[in-house]
């Protein structure tokens, strides 16, 4: 379950490279706390008081929301055929999504944080262009950054007739 946690890649052809991140670890532990919480209520509940009840949904209702909260999920497509780099984000705090043309791209980077934590990210002529809405300690940056290189040289070098 841990290797579904980190970014990275789904799929490697020739005319695509696609990373995603489903993270299954924080939101399947908030859900099981939830799901305990409930258990529990429904076992004592003709013993709960109107205000243990309100503790009880409050409790239902915070862990429910870290479980929400905690499952941001993300894709990055690089596109030869269509000649982009797409990336989309999907939950709190809302969906994020971008795109670049793929002969803007004039390196790849890992960003490091304080913390020490890492995240892809893009160098273009406009700027830095991360790839990830988060730094994370437990994925293999190095690792998707090499690939991702590996695959625009072959991409640039070798672009798919169209």
């Amino acid at each position: 379950m841990q290797q579904e946690q980190k970014l990275r890649i789904i799929s490697n052809t020739f005319s695509t490279l696609v990373l995603a991140h489903k993270p299954l670890v924080v939101p399947g532990i908030a859900l099981f706390i939830v799901l305990g919480v409930i258990t529990e209520t429904i076992r004592t509940a003709s013993t709960l008081g109107v205000g243990e009840w309100i503790a009880t949904a409050l409790g239902i209702l915070v862990g429910s929301l870290i479980s929400y909260l905690s499952a941001l999920r993300s894709r990055v497509v690089f596109d030869a055929g269509r000649g982009c780099v797409t990336w989309q984000h999907f939950g709190w705090p809302g969906r994020g999504r971008g795109s670049c043309p793929l002969d803007q791209v004039t390196e790849v980077q890992v960003l490091d944080d304080s913390s020490g934590a890492q995240r892809l990210a893009l160098s273009t002529p406009g700027g830095v262009v991360p790839l990830t809405r988060y730094f994370s300690g437990i994925d293999p940056h190095n690792q998707n950054a090499a690939a991702i290189r590996e695959w625009l040289s072959r991409a640039q070098s070798d672009p798919p007739a169209a």
